[in-house]
């Protein structure tokens, strides 16, 4: 079994679940329905969303990839995605949000 390709498709199935949410969630608050749930369910799915469309780039972009020793471009993929997610969660914790105020 290959390990990247089993990542790939436990991510693409994370990618269209946590997708079609967040995509129902803003087409809600565009067309006002159900504001407080949709609005927090965008603003929490955000940051999953994202990390999990890197991961499922990855995975594919590894599985591509025909190199019997691929350690650092693994390790590089996994400080990409280290830093993405550092960066997400700086940008929602500590930049604050226009709407709210």
């Amino acid at each position: 079994m290959n390990t990247a390709e089993n990542i790939k498709k436990i991510a693409l199935v994370f990618f269209i679940a946590t997708g079609t949410a967040h995509l129902l969630s803003s087409l809600m608050v565009a067309n006002k329905y159900f504001i407080p749930h949709s609005f927090v369910i965008g603003r929490v799915l955000d940051i999953p969303f994202a990390m999990v469309s890197v991961i499922y780039a990855f995975a594919c972009l590894d599985s591509k990839i025909q190199q019997k020793n691929n350690k650092i471009i693994n390790i590089a993929m996994v400080a990409i995605c280290f830093i993405v997610f550092a960066g997400l969660m700086y940008i929602s914790l500590f930049i604050p949000d226009k709407t709210a105020l």
